[in-house]
């Protein structure tokens, strides 16, 4: 009877291994649909981030990584180089990853790059992302896809042809550069086509290292964002995301569309990016206001301050003296906070000039005037 209880015991401690193993998940939350490769016609590449959630692990528990790449269709190899110990590394080395929350999980931004040589194709490569227990020899492997790589250069054809789209979302010296951007087809879509970090100056080897990658050099600068997409496809919103997923501000154009295969679009030149503005505090402000522009009178430079009590649509309009709509400041989606706005009115006559800010619970309306 001994050998009876024992036995059940250990097959009972066997099926909750095996449902806990099953009750395991990885959710993919920011998943790009493609993917540069770098064959040897090109230079470009495209690295992905993607932000992941792993849940139903062991709670307060640390964790490694280890396959971090993508899994071709068909073989059992993860290929590309994945970023951990402040470098590209192997996708199949081991390193530390972090320590799940009291819940059992938890979430990070990944950076994968291809290998130097990519075979390209449509739905060739899996996402594969294994962890296990620090100590532990037990992995716990997922596998998410399909990416679709891209050839960038002028000979591809058909849906493995490549092109880059890349603009310059730092215009009044707003504090983007390091955080995340993801640009989307459609509007309302919720897999982006391709994301990665807006280019930061880099102040260390390591960010130097993360940042030059195989890009196009020339847009290589601080506050520049360059993604590789499908070619003569629309771009209906760019997005840009803090470190814990959250969507900072966004925009949204039908005017954004690549370019042909190999070639290389400024969707600023199509379409003004409406991103160009510094939150200067992230502190609960008592109520929503908007400050007088200062200098007052000005030429031709003057500064807008506002304040969010609460997140939301935001819009920020200058206007003349018949109400005709000169500028649009601000048209985005921002989160709690004091903004600072620089307006420069070079191609402007003198005169009075008014600035509505606008959202969904305040709206108020200032003057100002031009002398020139």
């Amino acid at each position: 009877m001994k050998s009876v209880f024992w036995f059940l015991c250990l097959a009972g401690m066997l099926l909750f291994s095996i449902a806990s193993a099953q009750d395991t998940t990885l959710t993919v939350h920011v998943f790009p649909q493609y993917v540069g490769g770098a064959p040897s016609t090109t230079g470009l590449e495209q690295p992905v981030a993607l932000f992941v959630e792993w849940a139903g692990l062991e709670a307060n528990t640390a964790y490694e990584q280890q396959h971090v790449g993508f899994l071709t269709r068909g073989t059992s190899t993860v290929r590309g180089s994945k970023w951990a110990n402040n470098n590209w590394i192997s996708p199949s080395t081991k390193t530390a990853f972090m320590s799940t929350d009291a819940n059992g999980k938890m979430k990070a931004w990944v950076f994968i790059r291809t290998p130097s040589s990519y075979i390209v194709g449509v739905d060739t490569a899996l996402f594969r992302f294994r962890v296990n227990k620090v100590g532990s020899s037990v992995n716990i492997t997922k596998e998410q896809g399909y990416f679709i790589s891209l050839h960038v250069s002028d000979t591809a054809k058909g849906v493995t042809a490549g092109a880059v789209v890349y603009g310059h979302l730092d215009t009044v010296a707003q504090n983007n550069p390091g955080k995340f951007v993801a640009v989307y087809q459609n509007n309302g879509d919720t897999r982006p086509l391709a994301t990665w970090l807006v280019y930061k100056s880099p102040q260390t080897a390591i960010e130097a290292t993360l940042y030059n990658t195989r890009l196009d050099t020339l847009y290589v600068r601080a506050g520049y964002f360059q993604l590789v997409v499908p070619t003569n496809t629309p771009i209906g919103r760019i997005e840009i995301r803090d470190s814990s997923n959250a969507v900072l501000r966004y925009a949204r154009s039908t005017a954004w569309k690549s370019g042909g295969a190999g070639s290389e679009t400024n969707l600023n030149l199509q379409s003004g990016i409406v991103l160009s503005y510094i939150r200067e505090s992230e502190t609960m402000p008592e109520a929503f206001s908007l400050s007088q522009n200062y200098p007052n009178p000005f030429n031709p430079s003057t500064n807008i301050r506002f304040t969010l009590r609460e997140a939301g649509e935001v819009l920020l309009r200058i206007y003349d003296v018949a109400g005709r709509l000169v500028e649009t400041l601000v048209n985005d989606v921002l989160a709690v906070g004091t903004y600072s706005v620089d307006w420069k009115a070079s191609n402007l006559a003198s005169g009075t000039y008014f600035y509505t800010l606008e959202t969904g619970q305040f709206k108020q309306t200032k003057k100002m005037l031009l002398l020139k």
